[in-house]
């Protein structure tokens, strides 16, 4: 058994004709050739190449055959075709291919390309090897069937081809308007009508598939975006700092598949998928919700155990702000040497986020050498932004350094992906998630906003700052670099837009950062 990839036909190739003799006695009839050409009318055609021998088809068939019954039934048209060498494979005969065909309980024709012609035009390598056309025998998919291989003790599901096929098949052919042609002036007929009707236009080369190639690829990887992931790749996502960006994803996938269906003359199978997508929604937030209760600490666990700074954000409401607060203290009290941040303006006109965290801690006092606040955030990229700028005026910033995070559970991932954006490798991060006084349900509406907000605000700022270096003009910044992020947030961010106080306000750690 020797492992061959498949040469990736060019998508948008029409596929070639091929008149082969039927081998299935479920399909042969009375001619016993079957020609491509013949088959007109369907909402798309799947064209596999397979044999009796190979381990790979023999992993796959039992689930082939139930696809194939599955699709035939949704006016697909199924081809198998056996293009191997039977003089030296013997068991791939055309006798042993009806044998296999009644077997398997292949619903489809199964077909011997005996000068191997066709493999040849289809540039097949390998067994199995797929090719899916649309309704008009334009090739949208070819690719594997999923991802179990022999040996691998994972059943066959052919989720990657279904996703392919369900695709596809929302592209079938829309039928027409029908009515009262326009009454065109004399000599003032357009191109396009004649007598009868208008002419149908004729689709040039492949260039024109290039959309619905596009339209059949972003439902396969919307399939792949709605697969449940284990437990372990949710914690990995969490640990990381990357659920955010996968919950942002799957939001913005919704939003797609809700406009499309308002398009489409037949959502059914939008539906569906939007329906699934909507389910991987609600698990991510009830998993969110729940992950805290058995993860005391998220993120560099020797970060938590002997922290050089512990930041406390700030927050809207006094009773979350508090329990913050009150969740550091234990670590405060541990780590006499630890740096103590607190990170917050907020919205009030007459008392900042920072003045309330410090009437919080007045049974707690702190000297003034192992306390520093910023009262310019109102955000998460701020907090970290602000606190860096701010500690870096102090010259209190080492050039390594290990962070702790007290803030909300609901908050921690995206306080986690943040810090370690704006901070850059050099400095470990930990988050300590602070159980919060909301109920079930307010709980879990303000995971979704967090979930959402690093989509929606901070992500677009680091965005940005990707394109602009403020000490060599356009190229990529590397992580950390608050400067270029600050006049981001100042020029594009709601929240701090038009805020040229800042620039002067942190005027000398600006000035030390800029070339010489």
């Amino acid at each position: 058994m020797v492992a061959v990839p498949s040469t990736m036909l060019p998508l948008g190739t029409r596929a070639p004709s091929f008149r082969l003799e039927d081998f299935n006695s479920r399909t042969k009839d009375k001619s016993a050739e079957i020609a491509l050409d013949d088959y007109e009318g369907y909402d798309a055609y799947l064209i596999l190449f397979i044999c009796n021998h190979c381990p790979y088809v023999k992993h796959l068939r039992d689930t082939l055959a139930v696809l194939g019954k599955d699709y035939q039934e949704k006016n697909v048209a199924i081809f198998a075709i056996n293009s191997n060498d039977v003089e030296n494979y013997p068991d791939d005969h055309p006798d042993k291919m009806a044998e296999e065909a009644e077997a398997a309980g292949y619903p489809f024709p199964y077909l011997y390309d005996p000068t191997q012609a066709v493999a040849k035009a289809y540039r097949a390598a390998c067994t199995p090897d797929f090719f899916l056309f649309n309704h008009e025998k334009r090739l949208m998919y070819r690719g594997q069937f999923d991802a179990t291989r022999p040996g691998s003790q994972t059943p066959p599901t052919g989720e990657d081809l279904r996703a392919a096929l369900n695709a596809v098949l929302t592209l079938a052919k829309q039928m027409p308007s029908m009515g009262c042609n326009i009454k065109w002036k004399p000599g003032n007929e357009p191109d396009y009508f004649q007598k009868g009707g208008p002419r149908e236009l004729k689709p040039d080369s492949g260039r024109q598939e290039r959309p619905a190639i596009d339209y059949v690829q972003r439902l396969i990887d919307l399939e792949k975006l709605a697969k449940p992931l284990p437990e372990q790749e949710m914690n990995r996502l969490v640990e990381s700092g990357w659920l955010d960006e996968y919950f942002g994803n799957i939001l913005e996938a919704i939003e797609w598949l809700q406009k499309m269906q308002r398009l489409h003359p037949s959502p059914e199978p939008l539906t569906t998928l939007q329906d699934k997508l909507q389910a991987r929604k609600q698990s991510i937030l009830k998993f969110y919700q729940t992950y805290f209760t058995t993860h005391a600490v998220l993120g560099n666990r020797k970060a938590a155990e002997k922290p050089d700074f512990l930041f406390i954000l700030a927050c809207l409401g006094s009773e979350t702000l508090q329990k913050r607060v009150e969740g550091a203290l234990p670590y405060i009290e541990r780590h006499p040497d630890a740096h103590v941040v607190l990170c917050g303006g907020g919205f009030d006109p007459v008392l900042t986020e920072v003045q309330r965290m410090r009437a919080f801690l007045a049974d707690h006092p702190l000297p003034a050498s192992r306390l520093t606040s910023e009262e310019d955030s109102l955000d998460t990229i701020g907090n970290a932004v602000f606190a860096k700028l701010r500690l870096k005026q102090k010259k209190l910033l080492p050039k390594k350094a290990r962070f702790l995070i007290s803030t909300s559970g609901f908050h921690a991932v995206r306080a986690l992906n943040v810090f370690r954006k704006v901070f850059g490798p050099d400095y470990a991060v930990a988050v300590l998630p602070i159980k919060t006084i909301f109920d079930d349900e307010r709980r879990l509406k303000r995971v979704e906003h967090e979930l959402k907000s690093d989509k929606l605000s901070s992500l677009e700022i680091f965005s940005l700052a990707d394109f602009l270096d403020l000490k060599g003009g356009a190229k990529e910044v590397s992580p950390g670099n608050e400067i270029t992020l600050l006049f981001q947030m100042i020029l594009h961010h709601n929240l701090y837009r038009y805020r040229f106080d800042l620039i002067r306000k942190y005027a000398d750690v600006i000035q030390a950062g800029l070339p010489a």
